[in-house]
């Protein structure tokens, strides 16, 4: 990932939370005679978990509801695959039609404007009144397929483009192989140019020949493997002209007579803490930033 979603929902949680009580519930509860009595106790015991858990509280519950499987027979457990997928209703969930809480009210709420894996797309969300309308994809971090217990937990709908999503990630499973997540991280991967600052000021052409590179701990899988599967390096190499030019707007401003408020928003393209993630390459002008932009 590019960018850290953790409040990303903040805005929303009150109302989704009151949607995944009574959507799970009543179709928990209607469902009752259909499941295992210990699995029906489970899933009304791990209700709140269900809902308000993160990562590291998803993986706990799958290896516990993995040990009540282990329990099923083949005709149990696809009973209970179909079962699972009326509790945990997703594409009941999506359906833009629908004036109560939904994926398109939910993305309405939403407190950043890019996809948080590459920080490369936009993710509006716009609705029309009669059908159809726009909204960034729903990541589910744990996939739905494997994982259907969180369907529509909060906390696994990372909200992505198309290319993260569905294009690169596809059926990758990331509680077996490990990455990054928007929705629990801090930001661990840092966009910069191999130019080092100081030879930089003192010779501009060293950046037209040169190079992005993505910083981050080698040690660490959830890293290499988040750059890996969205082909991150590649997909900023891409943009190496626009990282070029800004640099060099940012080194110019800092060994000018003028530094003052004006031209260093100038420099950083209206790009500040508060609005990154709101911003196409956000990420990038201000890692690059704290490289170039100061104070010779």
């Amino acid at each position: 990932m590019i960018i850290s979603a953790k409040d990303c929902w903040s805005k929303a949680k009150s109302k989704h939370n009151t949607y995944f009580n009574s959507s799970v519930t009543a179709a928990r509860d209607a469902l009752k005679n259909e499941l295992p009595l210990y699995l029906y106790d489970f899933l009304v015991t791990n209700h709140d978990k269900i809902r308000d858990g993160n990562e590291n509280s998803f993986r706990l519950i799958h290896k516990e509801y993995s040990l009540l499987r282990d329990k099923m027979d083949k005709a149990t457990k696809d009973s209970v695959d179909k079962n699972l997928g009326k509790i945990f209703n997703y594409d009941l969930f999506c359906d833009i039609t629908v004036k109560r809480w939904s994926a398109y009210k939910l993305c309405e709420e939403l407190n950043i404007l890019t996809c948080p894996y590459c920080n490369l797309s936009y993710g509006h969300t716009i609705t029309r009144e009669k059908k159809g309308g726009i909204r960034p994809s729903l990541d589910h971090f744990f996939d739905k397929a494997t994982h259907p217990l969180f369907a529509i937990s909060l906390n696994n709908l990372v909200p992505s483009c198309h290319h993260c999503n569905s294009s690169l990630k596809g059926s990758v499973d990331f509680r077996v192989t490990r990455h990054l997540n928007p929705m629990l991280n801090a930001e661990s991967i840092k966009i910069s140019l191999n130019v080092d600052p100081v030879d930089g000021r003192k010779d501009l052409t060293l950046f037209d020949s040169a190079k992005i590179i993505l910083e981050y701990d080698l040690s660490d899988p959830r890293c290499v493997n988040s750059v890996k599967t969205f082909l991150l390096a590649e997909r900023y190499a891409l943009l190496v002209k626009e990282a070029r030019l800004i640099a060099k707007h940012m080194v110019t401003v800092s060994t000018g007579g003028d530094f003052d408020s004006q031209h260093i928003e100038w420099a950083l393209r209206g790009v500040s803490s508060d609005n990154y993630r709101d911003r196409i390459l956000g990420k990038m002008i201000r890692d690059l930033s704290a490289k170039y932009l100061a104070r010779a």
